[in-house]
């Protein structure tokens, strides 16, 4: 049935595996009464049916043998063109979307079904809604809960073919694997509603070569063998027209960090589809104002939507050393920042999922908040050329602004306070009740979405409000000292099976039960009895090199992340403790 269509057990039927026998019924559920009524899959209505697959083996002296296997499938008509952009059923859609890397945070690249889901629930509750796999296919848990949890997804084969990008890497075996290892991935992947594009490459060594284009065109035309419905695209990098021959053989060409060539090559190529594969997170409001009003730009994926580990410091923003020094070395790919800064810290979330700066814009730019407020952290005096802020930003950095109105020690002195909105037609903010002057704002496509208040730092409440809706407002207040932790868990009851982890979130608070925005405090975790064991602990501190394997570890940004799994029927109680046992909270999980 069209994109909803199955294929058997041996990937595709008659090609080296018994006959296949199919028998496809729609379920109650999905199809909520009317059989004959087919929900179509999309991100926003992730209807699924389940085909029932039967290998039947029959001898005349034996007795016959069947096995079945249940298979998740989604139907779904794609479509993509320069006039009317990505269409899913007929219904033009952009993504919005951000690259994952392959690792799950304190666990590292160990993969269980519910880390899996958890980073896909994360992105889809705060406004995702595509994933690239960036740079490598990942698990079939992730591929399902993108199915489930509806995500559209453009999964990504290699990072390099014959040439390479570090040693050891996969151009020693490109040649010889190339058409094997694609196969298996389309093949394993190729029931998955949620895939909507094969990416057969990332930045390409040798990409502006004669023979790099003759690969592009190869794989691309090998892919297409094995599946011709959804579209083939590359990540290209820094886009010049020296790149027309590679991205020829593309059905959708990805541009990395050039949302400059969007109209130019639009002018000069009107039948390029384009889809923004990489972006810097400063450039989002740039790089969204072309994709909302450019229908041949079918959508943007951050870099990145996660923090991983690796890439030290990309996402770094210093008021230390000399500011020149520091942006001539990250332009030539250089670490900016010395070790024990381990982590890339240019995701929208850190790794175990708090938001960060640049997240808490993209919901307002995507809609998903109505106002959000942060305050850039007090700037060093001295540091700097006269008349800049004193502080440089990486290229996949943010400004060091927070949620926060807890400045102690710098009372009087006046701090920069920055509004998100898409609702306001102007905005309000005040101190402890008294207004703040700030600067003129009008909401529109093409606009920052911000605006700038100078505000002397006291102690209180920093309230900002729509001067046309009063009810869309943000708060922010001074907090005190930890005096209480929140100890939250994902799940209070799981199945007894490795794969079911729980994740348990503890927020550092004080009297008054406010969350500590920088509250740092040493925190233990013990798991009591044989249900369960603690697997991984950790926080988004870019620069803690406490092990993934202690049970203590101090909060950052107030607040720390412990993962436990089942390992037998029964009561898991996680005690989690600070301050020398002052602070201490207790949560039990049902393994069943």
């Amino acid at each position: 049935v069209g994109n909803g269509s199955i294929r058997g057990l041996g990937g595709q039927p008659g090609v080296g595996a018994p006959p296949v026998s199919i028998n496809i019924t729609l379920d109650d559920d999905a199809a909520q009464g009317e059989k004959n009524n087919i929900l179509l899959w999309s991100a926003d209505s992730p209807s699924l049916y389940s085909a029932v697959v039967t290998l039947q083996e029959s001898q005349a002296s034996l007795p016959s043998q069947s096995s079945e296997m249940i298979v998740a499938f989604g139907i779904r008509t794609l479509q993509f063109t320069a006039t009317k952009g990505f269409q899913i059923n007929g219904i033009t859609t952009k993504l919005r979307g951000g690259c994952v890397h392959h690792a799950n945070g304190p666990l590292g690249a160990r993969t269980y079904d519910r880390s899996e889901r958890r980073r896909v629930e994360m992105l889809k509750k705060n406004g995702y809604n595509a994933i690239r796999t960036s740079h490598n296919p990942v698990s079939p848990a992730f591929l399902q809960a993108c199915d489930e949890l509806g995500m559209y997804v453009m999964d990504e084969a290699f990072d390099c073919w014959n040439i390479g990008k570090n040693p050891n890497d996969y151009s020693m075996y490109f040649h010889e694997w190339w058409r094997r290892d694609l196969e298996a991935m389309v093949k394993r992947d190729w029931n998955h509603p949620s895939i909507i594009m094969w990416s057969i490459g990332n930045e390409i060594p040798g990409r502006d070569t004669a023979n790099g284009a003759h690969l592009s065109h190869t794989l691309a035309n090998f892919v297409r063998t094995l599946d011709d419905e959804r579209a083939v695209t590359s990540a290209y990098p820094f886009v010049l027209n020296n790149a027309d021959d590679y991205l020829a053989a593309l059905d959708v060409s990805g541009y990395n960090y050039s949302p400059d060539r969007y109209v130019s090559d639009h002018n000069r190529m009107p039948e390029r589809i384009i889809v923004g594969t990489e972006s810097f997170p400063t450039a989002s409001l740039q790089v969204w104002d072309l994709v909302w009003t450019s229908d041949w730009v079918i959508g943007d994926f951050i870099w990145t939507a996660l923090d991983y580990i690796g890439e030290a410091a990309i996402g770094f923003s210093t008021q230390d050393g000399d500011v020149d020094q520091l942006i001539a070395q990250e332009n030539s790919g250089a670490r900016s920042k010395p070790y024990g800064f381990h982590l890339s810290y240019c995701g929208d979330f850190d790794i175990v999922g708090g938001r960060k700066g640049q997240g808490i814009y993209r919901n307002v730019l995507w809609n998903v908040t109505d106002i959000e407020m942060v305050v850039h952290r007090p700037l060093a005096k001295n540091v700097g050329p006269v008349g800049q802020l004193g502080e440089t930003v990486g290229l996949w950095g943010w400004p060091d602004e927070l949620e926060s109105w807890t400045w102690h020690g710098f009372e009087n002195e006046t701090l920069e306070v920055r509004v998100f909105t898409w609702q306001c037609t102007s905005v309000i903010v005040e101190l402890n009740g008294v207004e703040i002057d700030g600067s003129p704002f009008e909401v529109s496509y093409g606009t920052e979405l911000m605006t700038n208040f100078s505000v002397q730092y006291m102690p209180g409440e920093l309230h900002a409000f729509c001067a046309n809706n009063n009810s869309i407002s943000k708060k922010l207040v001074t907090t005190g000292a930890p005096a209480a932790l929140q100890v939250s868990v994902d799940r209070d009851h799981v199945k007894n099976d490795p794969n079911e982890l729980i994740y348990v979130e503890v927020i550092v608070l004080d009297k008054e039960k406010n969350h500590i925005p920088e509250g740092r405090v040493e925190v233990t975790f013990e798991v009591s009895g044989a249900t369960g064991t603690l697997l991984a602990v950790g926080s988004g501190d870019p620069t803690d090199l406490t092990s993934f394997q202690s049970s203590t570890w101090k909060t950052f940004r107030g607040r720390v992340v412990g993962i436990v799994q089942p390992t037998s029927v029964g009561e898991i109680v996680v005690k989690v403790s600070s301050l020398n046992g002052v602070l201490s909270k207790e949560v039990k999980i049902e393994v069943v």
